[in-house]
Parts: C-alpha cells; sequence; structure tokens
C-alpha cells in the first residue's frame, strides 16, 4: 500500500442501512493490498464500531471518513459539526 488514500462517506442513518454501511467499509479495505488477518482485523473494528459506538445515532446525520496509511486504515466518525465523536485505528502491515 502506497501514500494516504481517503474516502468520506456522508450518512443518514437508520438501522436498515448499518449492514450496508459496514460492507462499504470492508469493500474499501479489501481494495488495498494487505494481510487477509489485518482485513479480519478492518471486518471485527467495524463491527464493534457500528454496534457499541454508532447505535447512538440512529435516525441521525454524520460523516464516516476511512484513511488508508502505509500501517493503519483509521476509520473516524464526524457528528453534524465535523467534529470527531469515535475513531478506530486498525494495523495493516
Amino acid at each position: 500500500m502506497e501514500g494516504i488514500r481517503t474516502i468520506h462517506l456522508a450518512v443518514s442513518a437508520d438501522e436498515d442501512f448499518f449492514p450496508t454501511l459496514k460492507k462499504s467499509v470492508e469493500d474499501y479495505a479489501s481494495a488495498l493490498d494487505v494481510s487477509e488477518a489485518a482485513l479480519a482485523c478492518v471486518e471485527k473494528e467495524t463491527e464493534q464500531l457500528f454496534e457499541q459506538e454508532l447505535s447512538a445515532w440512529k435516525d441521525s446525520c454524520f460523516s464516516l471518513e476511512i484513511s488508508a496509511e502505509p500501517t493503519t486504515i483509521s476509520i473516524v466518525v464526524l457528528g453534524a459539526d465535523h467534529q470527531p465523536v469515535a475513531k478506530r485505528e486498525i494495523p495493516v502491515a
């Protein structure tokens, strides 16, 4: 993996959308050149983030920023004021 790659998703959260959002994060991670162990870790961390932290965001709007760096994938949840409210950093090296 070379350089930093970032995607930004604006999300209107409802319960039915979370599986789609989780899949989007996993698809992004799998498109990167990382190990199977790193992909499994991304899937686990994403699931925990959505189940534990994003449940409070149901029926509201937020943004999700996913960045891939040479050694980590970062998932940052930004509230309506564009301030970070939750973050996960997943090692991929």
